[in-house]
């Protein structure tokens, strides 16, 4: 499940994520598990929490028929759904099984960068402020305005991570997954309401602008596979945020 941190921007999105897969029992099964993927050619960035292995499926139910990512909007849904049901069927992700995808990409049509998430759940999104919280239904398209993290954090953690004094975005996606990582083996909320999860392995950073997507790794925790898994094991964020 994991964690996925997304910074929308007027001039680019940061998403950040990290590379841990396990089991049920909190047993570190994987430290290169990918999350995220950019699609140069669409101009956008798709990643998912929960379901493993959810990204490539969806990625290869995407295929060719896209032009642009205007146009991945209008089917993402489908896909999603399809690609999550085709999984249960197969037996690799449980029916009922947490999992959301988040979908990042420049609109040609409107000239700005836009971020979006849809879950196989009911889920609540903090809205604009004059709203409040929204409920969104499952397999519906959500916009993702401003900051979001997949994952719950604890408002001490929040501080100590320095998440409300970062103003640059590179830095504040990578601290929110790092504030994840410190509610490891939590029940969590949100995308994880009620689900214990786990953060770890490396911070992957993919900055995304008009024709434009970059990807780097930005830290690495030294989470054993076999072994579970110790939130508080090596640096808790990258030298260069400390």
């Amino acid at each position: 499940m994991s964690a996925i941190a997304v910074i929308c921007r007027d001039d680019g999105i940061v998403i950040a994520n990290d590379t841990i897969a396990y089991d049920d029992a909190g047993i570190v099964r994987s430290v290169s598990a990918g999350k995220v993927q950019p699609i140069l050619e669409l101009n956008c960035v798709i990643g998912n929490v929960g379901a493993g292995n959810l990204t490539a499926m969806l990625r290869a139910q995407m295929a060719q028929k896209y032009r642009d990512f205007d146009e991945v909007l209008e089917g993402i849904v489908d896909d999603f759904r399809f690609a999550y049901f085709y999984m249960v069927a197969n037996g690799t992700c449980d029916i009922g099984q947490a999992a959301t995808v988040v979908l990042c990409g420049w609109s040609a049509q409107r000239g700005r960068p836009e971020a979006y998430r849809v879950s196989v759940r009911d889920k609540e999104m903090h809205g604009p402020p004059d709203i409040g919280i929204i409920k969104v239904p499952a397999f519906t398209l959500a916009s993702v305005g401003g900051d979001w993290c997949s994952s719950s954090y604890e408002k001490a953690d929040r501080f100590a991570l320095g998440v409300n004094e970062e103003t640059d975005s590179i830095k504040l996606a990578a601290r929110y997954i790092c504030a994840a990582r410190a509610r490891s083996n939590i029940k969590g909320s949100g995308d994880f309401d009620g689900i214990p999860y786990y953060v770890g392995g490396e911070i992957h950073v993919t900055v995304l602008r008009d024709r434009d997507i970059r990807t780097f790794v930005a830290h690495h925790w030294p989470d054993e596979i076999g072994k579970p898994l110790d939130k508080d094991a090596g640096d808790p964020m990258p030298a260069h945020l400390l």
